[in-house]
C-alpha cells in the first residue's frame, strides 16, 4: 500500500527540469527533514503548482509514495516569499546550498527546519552576515557537530587573554601561534558561544570558526552560492 503524507509545512530547497513537463525537488519538511520529490506536469503551462513550487515560498505540501523518491500530490503557499531579492537572495541560496549539500535525506530535524524558517525571516530586518553565522552554528549544534566554545579541551574555563585553537578531535587547546583565522582570543569565543556579533572582530572570528567547522562535512566541492558571493564583492 503507497504510504501518503498528510499537509506538511516545507520549503523547496532545490528544484531541476525532469523529463518533458516534471521537476525533481529536494524539499526540506518539518516532519521528515530533507526529501526528494517529483513533481508530475510542474513545468506544464497549466499546472497550479508552477508559480508555488519556488525557493523561500513556505509551503504546505503532501505527497505519496516510499523509499528515496516520492511523488508530490499537493503543495499549497501558506505565505508570502519571506526573503527580499539581492544580498537576501544569495544569501538564501547559501541556506538551501548548505542543506542540501549536509542534511541526510529523511532524517527528522524538527530544529533545523524551525531554525530555518527563522533565519529566511530574520534576512529580511537583519544585517545578513550575524544572522548566517547563527544559522551555521545552530545547525552544526542539531548536527551533533557543534563545537564547545565556552571551555577549552580539559573542560575548564578560557582564561581571559589567552589564545584558542579548535582541533576536531580535542577541542579547545591553548596556543601560542596566534595566526590569524586559526587562534582566536577567548573573549572572541565566548561572544560566539553567546551568539553575540556586535563586535566586527567577533563576527570576523565567526566567520572562520563556521568555516572551519563546516570543511570537513562539505569536502572538496566548493560551495557554487560562495562563488556567487565573491562574484557580488
Amino acid at each position: 500500500m503507497t504510504a501518503v503524507q498528510n499537509w506538511v509545512p516545507a520549503y523547496v530547497l532545490h528544484s531541476r527540469p525532469y523529463r518533458e513537463t516534471s521537476l525533481l525537488l529536494d524539499v526540506l519538511s518539518a516532519e521528515q527533514g530533507r526529501i526528494s520529490l517529483v513533481a508530475r506536469g510542474a513545468r506544464g503551462a497549466k499546472s497550479p503548482w508552477r508559480a508555488v513550487l519556488q525557493p523561500f515560498v513556505p509551503l504546505l505540501m503532501s505527497w505519496a509514495g516510499q523509499g528515496e523518491l516520492a511523488t508530490l500530490r499537493g503543495a499549497e503557499a501558506r505565505g508570502l516569499s519571506r526573503l527580499p531579492g539581492g544580498q537576501g537572495m544569495l544569501c538564501g541560496f547559501y541556506l538551501n546550498e548548505l542543506l542540501t549539500r549536509l542534511l541526510q535525506r529523511q532524517d527528522a530535524q524538527p530544529e533545523v527546519f524551525a531554525a530555518y524558517e527563522a533565519c529566511l525571516s530574520r534576512l529580511c530586518v537583519e544585517p545578513a552576515e550575524p544572522v548566517l553565522r547563527a544559522f551555521e552554528l545552530e545547525l552544526l549544534d542539531a548536527m551533533g557537530y557543534g563545537a564547545a566554545l565556552d571551555c577549552d579541551e580539559r573542560g575548564a574555563d578560557l582564561a581571559p587573554g589567552a589564545y584558542y585553537r579548535y582541533w576536531s578531535e580535542r577541542g579547545l587547546a591553548v596556543s601560542e601561534r596566534r595566526e590569524p583565522g586559526l587562534d582566536f582570543p577567548a573573549e572572541h569565543l565566548l561572544a560566539i558561544a553567546r551568539r553575540d556579533f556586535s563586535d566586527a572582530e567577533v563576527l570576523r572570528a565567526a566567520k572562520f570558526l563556521s568555516r572551519q567547522l563546516l570543511a570537513p562535512l562539505l569536502g572538496n566541492k566548493p560551495l557554487r552560492s560562495r562563488e556567487l558571493f565573491l562574484r557580488k564583492e
